[in-house]
């Protein structure tokens, strides 16, 4: 069973991830052109939807460091 991601607030605008316009994490997904099934995760970005701060990177748990 993995453990839920927690992030921090936003280092530059110190929006908390519950409040509306905070920090969020998203999986970057991809479309198989020719067959049109969906590839999966390729990476995920943590973005703060107030100031625009952003990271990202290919696993889930080392973006969230990153984020953190």
């Amino acid at each position: 069973m993995t453990e839920p991601i927690h992030l921090r607030d936003c280092p530059m605008c110190h929006k908390k991830p519950t409040q509306d316009n905070g920090p969020m994490m998203t999986a970057q997904t991809g479309i198989d052109l020719e067959t049109g099934e969906e590839l999966g995760a390729l990476g995920y970005s943590v973005t703060c939807c107030n100031c625009g701060c952003e990271v990202s990177g290919e696993y889930l748990a080392e973006t969230a460091l990153l984020w953190n």
